[in-house]
């Protein structure tokens, strides 16, 4: 199993005495959200990956 970093000792242990053998990774997915409230939207983006960022549009 490829893990990316970040994840806690405790979580890795709790894994590998499931029997699963991991292997270190870089990130490997991201996130972007798009939240509407009222009549407003609200745009997140995922900081680990180099230049992200949401901007609003009328």
């Amino acid at each position: 199993m490829y893990i990316e970093k970040g994840y806690s000792p405790d979580t890795l242990k709790l894994l590998e005495e499931k029997g699963h053998s991991l292997s270190s990774s870089g990130t490997m997915g991201s996130v972007h959200a798009i939240i509407k409230e009222e009549d407003y939207f609200y745009g997140a983006a995922d900081t680990r990956r180099p230049n992200s960022g949401a901007i609003p549009v009328d």
